[in-house]
């Protein structure tokens, strides 16, 4: 039995944008374990339906370490790290600006696996 995928949302309670990102994402695992649980013998719906994989949810109002921050860099690509970091205009900038203000980092940021989707 495989172990299931976590996902990092980068929340801030105060964003209302957050908190739609972080209900969103209660509602898709708790539809997750739903889907996973229920009894299938009998059922055979669940073949055609789509299926979500079931994944752990973990919540952090922490900025991130400058390793997930490089990984969350190199994702998005160098030429977009303002979407990230606020002001900044590549990688090496974002990380300046997150040590001189941790609160320049744009909440929210889920990450995840790259081969989870929703």
């Amino acid at each position: 039995h495989k172990s299931p995928n976590i996902i990092t949302l980068f929340h801030k309670a105060s964003s209302p944008a957050s908190i739609r990102v972080y209900t969103l994402l209660k509602q898709i695992s708790a539809t997750a374990i739903e889907y996973a649980t229920e009894d299938q013998a009998s059922d055979y719906s669940h073949q055609t339906q789509p299926r979500r994989q079931e994944f752990e949810l973990n919540v952090t109002e922490d900025a991130p370490t400058s390793d997930q921050l490089k990984c969350i860099l190199q994702f998005v690509g160098a030429q977009n790290a303002s979407s990230i970091v606020q002001g900044a205009k590549y990688e090496a900038d974002a990380m300046k600006k997150m040590e001189q203000n941790m609160e320049s980092f744009q909440r929210p940021i889920v990450c995840c696996p790259v081969s989870q989707s929703f």
